[in-house]
């Protein structure tokens, strides 16, 4: 699954504005990472053999941090929400 473009359909389907992620592969985790950065916000998504997980953080010192895993589109809207509402 195309994972970047099924999140983005996704998002612009629910009328939200997109931004494209940085993808990298971490051989060492063996995951695929789409991430966003935002001026105090941050996004995270790691996509693993295992399923969808990921991590916000914010604040412009040493910031706080949440994680978890993506368990349907919905939670992953909120996820979206929470990132472009800076």
């Amino acid at each position: 699954m195309d994972f970047p473009r099924f999140l983005r359909d996704v998002a612009q389907a629910n009328g939200l504005r997109w931004t494209e992620p940085h993808v990298y592969y971490n051989e060492f985790e063996n995951e695929f990472v789409l991430e966003w950065f935002g001026d105090v916000r941050h996004l995270s998504l790691f996509i693993t053999t295992d399923g969808l997980e990921y991590l916000q953080s914010w604040g412009t010192q040493t910031g706080e941090m949440e994680d978890g895993s993506v368990r349907d589109t919905e939670n992953f809207l909120k996820l979206w929400r929470w990132y472009i509402d800076t």
